[in-house]
């Protein structure tokens, strides 16, 4: 019997080879000009994928089979919509057949890698991962596991240090200088940015001028505390992936790969907030992961509840995204978790409470510049912007007019595409705060009338984060240029040249800053590999890889701490545009969420001494 179940997966291998092998010659050399197929490269790829649909699927669960197959079309459909979407500067024709084929072809290369990592996933589980027999590499994984924390934080800085020296005295770029230009020059703080991240900021500038005279040194001591704190979250996490029983070769692979990413490296050095939101992202991460995988041991010590606390409080001040995303994994964490409810409501409940109160508390002791609502309606106000500018004729005259209620329709004539700042920016706030109400239905009625080009909009500005092409690059989807808007925090040095405490750059190791600039910018487009390793979409590929598998396994409790990053993820797709600077929190989180499916779920029966 086995015989013939051999054969017949030998000929569907054939077939399915012969089919990939066609279709993606033809995409080749649409996408490659002058690319043409040979015969012994037709052969070879026509051999590789039999192969690896042969044994891929040998001794493979059916689960894992129908798994792989249903996020294999996931991933393989989303790309050729993807492709279909830049082709067709998004004016997409589903009547288009090669849309399907294109998306058959991507489903089943996809379907094949997803099946080898789930026959290497279930050999580790069955027990029988091999462990190398090389002592040089075996003395080396036996001093992190003995050692983790330090080992990994030391190693980290280690890849770090060019990244530091190269952008020297720090990358000064995106809200940062916008953020020091008010608190420094004009003594308030808009809480349109999370006022703690402006006061540090704010508070290691001024120290810095103070000490050495000069913003640079300011700048100097915000990146290395910011980039302390990143590595130390990294380091923190390996400890604990090693605690957990993951393998050393696994967590040191994957850690130093993704510490020596262009986009780790460049926003751990930078002036945004998000990169000091995604160390805090990250060590709460681990805690939602230790209280839902090691309940006992976690609620039996006071310190860790105290401190899990406090790092929750600081991920909400530190992004305002913090606060909806924890409440929901708190409520989901409360529903699933009866026996520890009450200590469970002590630990978050106060921390959401406190960071809610940060802005009245601050708006007390500070001057203040009260937020914009209109920051939270990128998409809608992307949507009828399209609406209004490719189907005018479209609408009547009482939609017209309640259009020009809610916005002032000559920026309108001024909308991008990929950006929604000048279609937020024509936002009237007093009609928008008189009647929220009726914002909202004529945003559904809109919606109604032109599905399609509400459906175009919100693709522009989020398909980057889950089609992994260098095509998504646009103006600002990359590193935000030095000190773009000319803010200087000093009375007078608001415009380049002259004063000595001018924030400048050292330049000291060019090649390399022009290669943190082109991972996070153009994402290395002539290598797909490269590409890939820094684009926008990577975090996406790293939370769905880590579902399928925890998902293969049926450790469902583990999805409990997926949903934190997760649910991060999804909200980045109401912001104003897609860029890396949005998911580069998740980039830091990237080793703990692939290997969050390999932590040994086993409680600690003795917790005496715990504290």
């Amino acid at each position: 019997m086995k015989k013939y179940i051999d054969l017949e997966r030998g000929f569907i291998s054939i077939f399915i080879a012969i089919f990939c092998v066609s279709v993606l010659s033809r995409v080749t050399q649409q996408k490659v000009q002058g690319f043409t197929y040979n015969g012994l490269e037709a052969f070879f790829v026509f051999i590789g994928i039999v192969f690896l649909n042969y044994f891929s699927t040998q001794e493979l669960k059916r689960r894992g089979v129908l798994l792989g197959i249903f996020t294999g079309c996931m991933i393989g459909y989303g790309a050729a919509i993807g492709e279909a979407f830049y082709a067709s500067n998004s004016h997409i024709l589903l009547t288009d057949i090669w849309i399907y084929f294109n998306g058959l072809a991507y489903s089943v290369v996809s379907t094949e890698i997803l099946w080898i990592f789930l026959r290497i996933y279930d050999l580790y589980k069955s027990g029988n991962w091999e462990v190398s027999e090389n002592k040089l590499i075996n003395k080396g994984i036996h001093i992190l596991n003995c050692y983790p924390f330090r080992s990994y934080l030391v190693i980290i800085l280690l890849v770090w240090i060019p990244a530091f020296i190269a952008l020297l005295p720090g990358y000064y770029s995106s809200d940062g200088p916008l953020q020091l230009g008010n608190i420094l020059n004009g003594g308030y703080i808009n809480l349109q940015w999370p006022a703690i991240h402006t006061l540090v900021l704010g508070a290691c500038f001024k120290v810095g001028n103070i000490i050495g005279g000069s913003y640079n040194v300011g700048l100097i001591i915000y990146c290395i505390l910011q980039g302390g704190l990143l590595a130390a979250a990294m380091a923190y996490a390996a400890s604990m992936l090693s605690k957990w029983k993951v393998p050393g070769s696994m967590i040191s692979i994957v850690t130093i790969v993704m510490a020596a990413n262009p986009v780790v490296q460049a926003y751990a050095f930078s002036t945004t907030k998000d990169a000091m939101f995604g160390s805090f992202l990250l060590f709460v991460t681990v805690g939602v992961a230790e209280l839902s995988l090691r309940s006992q041991t976690f609620f039996a010590s006071v310190k860790k509840m105290i401190l899990f606390s406090l790092v929750i409080w600081w991920m909400c001040a530190t992004r305002k995204q913090g606060i909806y995303v924890m409440l929901i994994v708190f409520v989901i964490v409360f529903i699933l978790t009866k026996q520890y409810r009450k200590k469970l409501f002590l630990i978050i409940i106060p921390s959401l409470v406190c960071a809610l109160a940060i802005n009245p508390v601050i708006s007390l002791i500070f001057p203040v510049q009260k937020d914009n609502p209109r920051e939270l309606l990128s998409i809608p106000s992307q949507q009828m912007a399209r609406v209004y500018c490719y189907a005018k004729d479209s609408l009547s005259v009482q939609e017209l007019e309640e259009l020009a209620y809610y916005y002032d329709l000559e920026q309108f004539e001024e909308y991008i595409e990929p950006l929604s700042d000048p279609t937020k920016g024509a936002i009237n706030n007093d009609a928008l705060n008189q009647d929220t109400k009726g914002y909202f239905q004529l945003w559904a009625k809109l919606g109604m009338k032109h599905p399609g080009l509400y459906i175009q909009a919100f693709l522009w500005g989020t398909i980057g984060y889950f089609y992994p092409s260098a095509e998504v690059y646009n103006r600002w989807s990359g590193l935000s240029p030095w000190n773009e808007f000319a803010a200087e925090p000093h009375n007078e040095c608001i415009k380049d040249g002259g004063e000595t405490n001018q924030i400048t750059q050292f330049n000291l190791l060019p090649s390399y800053y022009d290669y943190l600039q082109e991972g996070c910018g153009e994402m290395f487009p002539n290598n797909p590999i490269m590409t890939l390793w820094v684009h926008p979409a990577l975090p996406f590929y790293a939370l769905l890889l880590s579902a399928v598998l925890i998902i293969f396994s049926k450790e469902y409790k583990k999805l409990i701490t997926w949903l934190l990053p997760g649910i991060f993820w999804g909200s980045v797709m109401l912001g104003p545009v897609m860029c890396i600077r949005y998911v580069c929190p998740l980039f830091y989180c990237i080793p703990f969420i692939i290997l969050l499916p390999f932590i040994k779920i086993e409680e600690n029966k003795k917790i005496e001494g715990v504290n």
